[in-house]
């Protein structure tokens, strides 16, 4: 695990896992202790491990190939959250439906930490966090 951003009001931690050495982020707000999970690969035991100490609100998913999605059945038996995904990657990979389909411009409140879903085909780059505290 790397911490990519540890300021007052936005933690962001790296994973990187599976043999797909797949990204996977976790977005933390110091200030309540809110979390969001960024792609789950497999791999859940680890990022179960590393969400302790907060309280997850969300996982987001980049987008759906099995290297960013192939931990989400095994995480999900672990632990409950909300799962949201872009309305345009709703598709049949996913192995449960989202309970949350977002559209470009939809901002997720993480405690005081906004994350704006913005659709990117394909695989997208690295999400861009503002100093400000948003993603």
């Amino acid at each position: 695990m790397d911490i990519i951003v540890d300021k007052k009001d936005l933690r962001i931690e790296h994973l990187e896992l599976s043999s797909y050495a797949t990204n996977s982020y976790i977005i933390i707000c110091p200030q309540t202790g809110n979390s969001a999970l960024i792609d789950v690969p497999p791999g859940a035991r680890t990022i179960v491990k590393h969400l302790k100490g907060t309280k997850l609100q969300y996982v987001l998913l980049t987008h759906n190939h099995i290297d960013h999605i192939g931990g989400l059945r095994a995480f999900r038996d672990r632990v409950k959250a909300p799962l949201a995904v872009h309305q345009a990657d709703n598709q049949r990979w996913l192995p449960f439906p989202p309970e949350i389909l977002l559209n470009d411009g939809d901002v997720i409140q993480v405690g005081n930490v906004r994350i704006e879903a913005i659709y990117t085909p394909g695989t997208p780059p690295a999400a861009c966090v503002s100093e400000s505290g948003n993603i």
